[in-house]
């Protein structure tokens, strides 16, 4: 017989031993508990990374000009689209229809000055001119970008950094009729690309390695 501590203090439990092994043996509903538990954290995770997109976030520079109350840090922003964007290519929105350019569909975004943010799930928004732009660089790095989100009521939030053209990060909020937050940096961040999925195919790797675990300590 093993000894083995209990739920309790004073309290002891004996758990029976194989003849052959100084191991404890393994239950059937040890086992059958054990799979469950995989097949539940597996039944959460394949969906995330089978059908997530590629996310890229971009991280502004602190806003050197600040009018008003309420003003944000920095502006931040996260795009998900259905693959990695390809390198030396320059992404525009449907409909735009420029030569030499690629349709990018966006399976969400969000964007935010820090102090207010504005989300694909809101009913009302709409980006500049009804359009975005994303340039990449040889290694499909995002270097040019135009991004600005609207509620077409109070809120302005825009990040844009095109070839040519001097970088801009403005947050104007309407706060009152008399009262507007108007936040600017001319100095630009960086997008990332987020490497989400392969921390998720990382875990489900970890799973897969317990699940044999658990099998062989069944036979």
């Amino acid at each position: 017989m093993v000894l083995a501590g209990g739920g309790g203090e004073g309290r002891v439990r004996y758990l029976p031993v194989d003849a052959t092994t100084t191991a404890p043996v393994t239950s059937d509903k040890d086992v059958k508990n054990s799979w469950l538990i995989y097949a539940l954290l597996i039944a959460v995770f394949i969906p995330t990374c089978g059908f997530a997109g590629t996310v890229y976030s971009y991280t502004g520079k602190p806003f050197q000009v600040c009018f008003g109350p309420g003003c944000g840090i920095n502006m931040t922003a996260a795009i998900e689209v259905a693959a990695p964007l390809g390198p030396g290519t320059t992404y525009v929105g449907p409909g735009s229809g420029s030569t030499g350019t690629v349709t990018l569909a966006l399976s969400d975004w969000w964007i935010s000055d820090g102090s207010v943010t504005l989300t694909s799930a809101m009913s009302g928004v709409a980006f500049f001119n009804s359009q975005y732009q994303f340039t990449t660089d040889d290694s499909g790095q995002i270097v040019y970008w135009d991004f600005g989100v609207s509620d077409l009521v109070s809120v302005i939030l825009g990040t844009s950094n095109l070839e040519g053209e001097s970088p801009l990060d403005m947050a104007q909020v309407q706060i009152s009729p008399d009262n507007v937050h108007l936040a600017i940096t001319y100095d630009p961040g960086t997008w990332s690309m987020v490497p989400e999925p392969a921390a998720g195919l990382t875990l489900l790797g970890g799973l897969a390695v317990l699940a044999v675990r658990a099998r062989r300590r069944a036979r």
